[in-house]
């Protein structure tokens, strides 16, 4: 699983390098497992929701995955002829792309009876068994998307509203488990979150997210922390050493989400508590 990076310059960066990328794949004709092409600087951690803009330079990153070998071997090699054989204000950041196994851990889930907490206590030493809980009935502060999105608050009953980006409501934090991003907002007043309950569906996430997240979207209600913890399923390309996006952790997907611009009653915009 190969990657090879340039850094593109002005004038016209993204122009030369969307050319760039499509000359590459053009001319190696090759149908890849899977490969992806990412303008670092531009938009390759958040894609579509990445706001227009015209860098200087940008960084162009193209990678492929294949079981052959082969295909693999003539990815890396003609790679180095970009430098030469396309447009001007390129340079190759490194050396010829480096080939590399995906080495990827497989999870999965073990019944709950199977397994019995220990606590270690070092000093005195004593060894603890905790009781099993038992299964967790998620259901019950769950929701799933798709699926038909909640009405949200508005209209007069509610007095006037503002456009309001969601960094100003709230916190929030991501990360990675396996192939799925693991998304925590906590709300910054207790007001914000009872209207963000009735708001921030599940279902509106998945299509903020388009083509970012591949699967279903299930949110988590933590009512005692003001947050919710949002599983984005099937959203990191693999995740970990499998995936060739520039964030396979998906670290950066939550400061995305902070950008969703709301329609806010004024009143519970100005509860924030600083």
């Amino acid at each position: 699983m190969p990657h090879g990076t340039l850094i593109v310059s002005r004038p016209q960066a993204l122009t030369k390098c969307r050319w760039i990328a499509d000359c590459f794949w053009n001319r190696l004709g090759i149908d890849f497992q899977e490969f992806s092409t990412e303008l670092v600087g531009y938009n390759a951690c958040h894609r579509h929701l990445a706001p227009p803009v015209d860098p200087p330079e940008i960084l162009l990153r193209l990678g492929a995955k294949d079981p052959s070998k082969g295909k693999i071997e003539t990815f890396a090699k003609q790679f180095t002829s970009l430098l030469l054989s396309t447009a001007p204000g390129v340079a190759m950041v490194g050396s010829r792309p480096r080939i590399q196994e995906v080495i990827a851990y497989w999870p999965t889930l073990v019944p709950a009876k199977e397994i019995t907490p220990r606590v270690v206590l070092i000093h005195p030493r004593r060894v603890l068994e905790m009781p099993s809980l038992g299964p967790v009935r998620a259901q019950e502060f769950r929701e799933s998307a798709p699926g038909p999105a909640q009405p949200q608050a508005g209209g007069d009953a509610i007095g006037p509203t503002a456009s309001t980006a969601l960094l100003d409501l709230c916190y929030a934090r991501s990360g990675d488990k396996g192939n799925i991003c693991n998304m925590g907002i906590v709300a910054r007043s207790e007001t914000i979150y009872e209207w963000l309950r009735d708001t921030l569906t599940a279902q509106q996430v998945k299509e903020y997210f388009g083509e970012l997240c591949r699967g279903e979207v299930e949110r988590f209600e933590l009512p005692n922390l003001l947050a919710f913890n949002f599983l984005l399923h099937d959203a990191l390309g693999g995740g970990g050493t499998s995936s060739l996006r520039i964030d396979p952790q998906g670290k950066t997907l939550a400061q995305a989400l902070l950008m969703m611009q709301l329609e806010v009653p004024i009143a519970i915009r100005d509860s924030v508590q600083d």
